[in-house]
């Protein structure tokens, strides 16, 4: 079994509404961990665990309030020569307080069999901020069909309206006009 030098999973606190970034974690095998420091560049607090795995370790990362696409493979071989890698591009699905969590796992034989055990889980709370434009368009998204009928329709009503009244006094100022003439 080898012993991990270092995990470390970072991630924004604070990310804006419907704007693509991305994660990434790293494990360390041989390195200290100020070797990381130039590896993890994503804003945000870094956390850093120690844990022992054997043969294939994968990362995968979840949150329900978030579309999550990973940029590497989650599942990865363990080398002693290298460190491994993850990215993932997040992107926030509403605005508020959301959970994001990382489960880091290994695969190991036990018996001939391949088993999958669990490490360590990192749990981060992302404040997605929305601006007041992205407020209107979803309230229009979300809510158009009640804009429709409530705003729309009785606008273009009184459009329709207020313009057959201003042809109906139209005709009826040139109808007096002609009367007065003769």
């Amino acid at each position: 079994m080898m012993k991990i030098e270092k995990f470390e999973f970072n991630v924004p606190q604070t990310i804006s509404y419907n704007k693509i970034i991305i994660a990434s974690a790293v494990v360390d095998l041989i390195k200290g961990s100020q070797a990381l420091d130039h590896i993890i560049s994503a804003k945000g607090k870094r956390e850093g665990k120690i844990v022992n795995i054997n043969k294939k370790i994968k990362a995968h990362l979840t949150g329900s309030n978030f579309d999550i696409l990973p940029i590497t493979p989650e599942s990865q071989s363990m080398s002693s020569l290298r460190l491994i890698q993850w990215k993932w591009e997040i992107t926030p699905k509403k605005p508020g307080n959301h959970q994001l969590h990382i489960d880091l796992s290994a695969f190991f034989d036990l018996n001939n069999e391949n088993k999958n055990r669990s490490l360590k889980r990192i749990d981060k709370l992302i404040e997605v901020r929305i601006s007041l434009f992205q407020k209107m368009q979803l309230l229009f998204k979300n809510n158009w069909q009640w804009l429709w009928t409530t705003v729309l329709i009785p606008l273009l009503l009184w459009l329709k309206q207020n313009r057959n009244k201003k042809f109906f006094n139209k005709d009826l100022d040139h109808q007096n006009n002609n009367t007065e003439e003769k």
